[in-house]
């Protein structure tokens, strides 16, 4: 019985991990096919400037 429930959990981590690499593939094309049909709507949308802001994404210290 000990052999049997090693091979299942073996079975069960390898598919796991499969699982898991395929799911992060999907969600990744989903993401850069979603950013690829919004670029058309950003280029149709005004462009807005706000004056006297200014954003740093960088920290001086």
């Amino acid at each position: 019985m000990a052999d049997s429930v090693a091979e299942i959990t073996k079975m069960a981590a390898q598919t796991g991990v499969g699982g898991l690499y395929w799911t992060a593939a999907i969600l990744g094309m989903g993401i850069i096919v979603g950013a690829l049909v919004l670029i058309p709507l950003r280029k149709k949308s005004p462009q807005r400037h706000l004056s006297g802001f200014r954003v740093s994404f960088f920290i001086r210290i």
